[in-house]
Formats: C-alpha cells, structure tokens, sequence
C-alpha cells in the first residue's frame, strides 16, 4: 500500500512506529527521494517548536510559489509533549505540509489523539534473516571492506601489487566476491540473534570486527615495508598485506567479541528481562542493597524502560515493606514521577536511592497476605449480605426496612473507647485477615520449619 502511495507521490500523514534501528528513518530518506516533494528532516531531540513553525512557514510559501509539498520527518516525534504536537494540526489539515514522525514508543499512549486521527500508523518490526537482514550486513560489509583495502594497497609492496590485481582486485565483482567470502555463514548468524533485529546495532559491531580484523592486517608494516629493490624470494620470508588479505576470515568469535564491547544482551520481552528485575526484586526483598543495586544498573545499562522499574518499586513498596515503613510508598511514587519529568540518564540515580532506601528498609507482608487471604475468601465463600447497621440509607424506604438503625458512630465515643459493633458479615465473625499466616520457625536442629 505504501509503496504504491510513494509511486504516485501522494504520500499521506504517517507515524512509523517500531524498535531502534528498523529502518523508519532509512524508509524516510527512501520516500524522499522518490517523490517530488520537497523533504526536511528534524529530530525532536535537536529541534524545538520555533524551529517547526519556520518550517511550516517555508512549506506554506513553496507550495504558494511553486505549488510543490513538504514532507517533514519528525524523529523522536514522542519526545515532543501532547500540546507540542498540537502544532501540526492545522498545518496537516490544510495540506501544507505531510508529516512523517517516528517513534520507538506506542503512539496510542505518546501521541496526541487529534494528530493519531490525521496520520496513518505504520508498524515496522524487528529486522530478520527473512527480511534480508543478511544481505544489508553483507552489503555493509562490503563498503568498509573497500576502505581497508585501499590502505592496504598503500602497504603492498609491487610484487603483491602484481599479484592483487590479478586476484582479488581483478574487478569489483572479484572484490565482492572476496568480501563475501570472508564472512562466515555463522558470523552473520551471530550478527542478526545478537542485534535483536536492530540493524543499526548489527552494523556499528560489524564495523567494529573488520577494524579489528583490519588492524592485525596492517599491523607490523614498519618493519615489513618493502623497498621496489627488494626481490620476490625475500618478500616472502614473511607474511605480507596481500598474504594476510586472503587468508582473514570474519568468523562468530570475533563478532561475539566485537559484540561484547558494543551491546550489552538483554532482551526486553524474553527471559532475562524477567530474570533480571525478579532479582532486584528478591534482593530488596531479602535486604541486600549492593545486589539490589547489580540488579538495577544491568537493566538500565542494557537499555530497559525506567518506568517499568519504577513501577515495580511501587509494588514492592506495599507489597514487601508494607506499614513496617509506610514512607516507602511515596519514596517510590515520587521516584516514578521524577523517572516521567527527567528521564534516562538523569532519573537512573532517582531509581538507584529508592532501591537502597527500599533494600535498608524494614519489611513487612501482613497486607500483602491479608489481601491474598481476602481474595481467597471472596472467591471461595458466600457472598455474605451487608449487616443492616452498616448499610446506607439515603430513602425513607430504606430507612423503614431498618437501614442504619443501631449503628454507632465512633467519633461520639470518647477515644480509646471500646465499642461493641460487628463490622464483619455474621459469617465471618471473629475472622482475622491481618497478621494471620504462618511465620517460619528456628527449630532445635538448627533449621527453619513452619
């Protein structure tokens, strides 16, 4: 559908929404260059409202003097608050400008719902093998290849020269194909699990392992340069460029390597994300505030939203704390807030104090387990009827069945007074929920049993 909008150069309003390096802003750079509109690219991060409003100004003029488009490219477009984005509104609607914005964020919670009505919402998913992500790794491989090999070149003595050009720099389907081969099947298949499906991640580690590669190519060639007047037999009495050229290959250690210095694994919706905040979450638990501390940073380092740690605090904070330290509820609500208004990297130590705080803190589950024990009950029993004096009696009718006769207002009690009123259903009489669950007990064996 797209594609055929683009070739008839009546692109429409989009939001393109997916992961890091998918390609929005390449698939941006593409519908430019294939439409005749004029196209200008902006980031939220770089760009503010000022500089918008002179772009919607230069579109307005272009179309008046030569009736040609603007296509704006907004970047990072949920980085700009709901009223922010206001400012696209009568712009869009009155066709002076197509917007395509970008974001890694869920447009139904970042966008304003005005600008969602007027745009179209393009998902795009993780880069895969079936997507062709082998053949964009080989083709970048190839660039940074041809940049080395002009290098090396500049090291080869006129023998290797001789030789070079009637190998591997025969022609450029010759360069290509020695490129290709110098990439192991199982070094792309590194490449693409290890990115996650971002292509940006997968190329920037690329570089990294034929730089590598490169460097131990190039390396010792003070010593190995080779006078005109220097015979074959002896240019041969060690490895040179050309010898050390052929013989590289980029294999799956050096991209695990190269991976290691780039990217920190995590996969935000498989195993580890789970694994990683149930240890954070089992060591403010147990009281452990270094480990706690471990937790938190391998999340944040590997990329992982504040605001979903953050909102575990919240939980943690009634759920393992509870009334033994009540002022870790708001600890960890305003730790939540502070994460909304300054974001990474500044919120990253908001999030590490609450943590500490709630690490150090005393614990108590006495809610946590009297609502589990509520809800069992309310699952498992009658739903027993109100008691008549604690029911509300807004009508005379009610008030003539009895509603709220014999209920005894507290506050006209002196205080510390005991009053004989049932609050429980008669079914439930003398239940206790808070405090009642069983505590493990030190035994004289030297273990703890319940």
């Amino acid at each position: 559908m797209l594609r055929a909008l683009v070739l008839q150069d009546s692109v429409p309003s989009i939001i393109l929404w997916g992961p890091c390096g998918v390609g929005k802003t390449t698939l941006a750079r593409i519908i430019a260059q294939t439409t005749k509109a004029q196209f200008k690219e902006m980031g939220a991060t770089t760009h503010n409202v000022a500089d918008l409003r002179k772009a919607f100004e230069d579109a307005k003029n272009l179309f008046q003097l030569a009736r040609q488009r603007t296509i704006i490219f907004l970047d990072e477009i949920h980085r700009f608050t709901k009223a922010q984005q206001d400012i696209f509104l009568p712009f869009i609607e009155k066709g002076t400008i197509t917007l395509i914005g970008a974001t890694t964020e869920n447009p139904s919670f970042r966008i304003n719902n005005a600008l969602l009505s007027r745009c179209r919402v393009l998902t795009l998913e993780k880069l895969s093998m079936e997507d062709g992500m082998d053949r964009m790794i080989r083709r970048a491989a190839r660039i940074k290849w041809r940049d080395i090999l002009e290098m090396a070149r500049e090291e080869m003595t006129p023998v290797e020269l001789d030789r070079y050009s009637t190998t591997i720099g025969k022609d450029e389907k010759s360069i290509d194909d020695w490129i290709d081969e110098t990439i192991e099947p199982e070094a792309v298949k590194w490449l693409i699990d290890l990115s996650d499906g971002d292509g940006r991640s997968a190329i920037n580690t690329l570089e990294i392992a034929i730089q590598a590669l490169s460097t131990l190519i190039l390396s010792d060639n003070v010593e190995q340069n080779y006078k005109q007047d220097v015979s074959p037999s002896k240019s041969t009495s060690s490895p040179g460029v050309l010898d050390k050229l052929i013989s590289v290959k980029l294999t799956a250690e050096a991209v695990k390597n190269a991976f290691q210095k780039t990217h920190l694994q995590y996969d935000r919706q498989g195993d580890e994300h789970y694994n990683l905040i149930s240890a954070m979450h089992k060591s403010v638990r147990g009281g452990d505030a270094d480990a706690a501390l471990y937790w938190l940073g391998r999340m944040l380092v590997a990329g992982e939203e504040p605001l979903y740690i953050a909102r575990r605090l919240i939980r943690m904070a009634s759920e393992d704390i509870g009334m033994a330290d009540s002022s870790a509820l708001p600890m960890a609500v305003a730790t939540y807030q502070a994460c909304q208004m300054i974001g990474m990297p500044e919120c990253d130590v908001n999030l590490a104090h609450c943590v500490a705080y709630m690490a150090r803190a005393k614990k108590s589950v006495d809610v946590y387990k009297a609502y589990g024990l509520i809800k069992q009950t309310v699952s498992e029993e009658f739903a027993y009827p109100v008691p008549i004096h604690l029911r509300n009696a807004p009508t005379t009718l009610m008030k003539d069945l009895g509603y709220g006769q014999e209920y005894k207002y507290n506050p006209s009690y002196p205080e510390g007074a005991k009053i004989d009123q049932e609050y429980l259903p008669k079914g439930l009489k003398k239940r206790k929920f808070l405090g009642e669950f069983p505590v493990m007990k030190l035994g004289e064996d030297g273990q703890w049993h319940l």
